[in-house]
């Protein structure tokens, strides 16, 4: 049977859309009964999603079922002191130093089950604090798909939390026993 294919209408125009069910990138479609000009629309859709990813002024970064990580942009390199194109395709136990792999597993996992919601908190990577926010993402059944961390500069909401008496200093991570792994195992 030959899947309809088209962009969707309204708000949601830069998503495509297969029998009225949004398609966000998934290429695992019958793409053999997609026609040349719906493929080319696929791949230009792809390539702006990822362009509007490494773009952002927010770190993000983003892992597959199997925990391994299918984006992360300019910005969670930067923060993290990371090269952002060498950490595509890896797991993401090595962007942890190992002694942290339980916790990390543990996280994700609270998070597929749907145990854990979201995680959110300040990390203070080689003296820069950053503030993660990191949540699991569903599909329509509500089935765990992925798992989307957001970094953003936390020095300004520190700022406010020190000057009302409500930040602790997080313990610093990047280096010695605290640093992560290389992307090569």
């Amino acid at each position: 049977m030959q899947k309809e294919l088209r962009r969707s209408k309204g708000s949601d125009d830069s998503c495509l859309r297969i029998f009225d069910k949004p398609f966000h990138g998934s290429l695992r479609v019958g793409l053999q009964s997609v026609t040349e000009g719906q493929r080319k629309t696929m791949i230009a859709d792809i390539e702006l999603l990822s362009k509007v990813i490494e773009h952002l002024n927010v770190g993000v970064v983003v892992l597959d079922a199997e925990n391994n990580i299918v984006a992360f942009n300019r910005k969670a390199g930067e923060f993290l002191g990371q090269d952002h194109e060498a950490r595509i395709g890896t797991s993401i136990l090595r962007c942890h130093p190992q002694r942290a792999e339980t916790g990390v597993l543990k996280m994700i996992d609270q998070m597929k089950t749907g145990e854990l919601d979201k995680y959110e908190g300040f990390v203070n990577f080689l003296g820069r604090i950053v503030y993660e926010y990191i949540y699991p993402v569903r599909d329509d059944e509500g089935k765990y798909v992925a798992t989307v961390s957001e970094i953003h500069d936390g020095t300004d909401r520190a700022e406010v939390l020190t000057s009302k008496g409500e930040f602790e200093q997080p313990e610093m991570h990047g280096s010695g026993e605290s640093a992560p792994r290389s992307p090569e195992p």
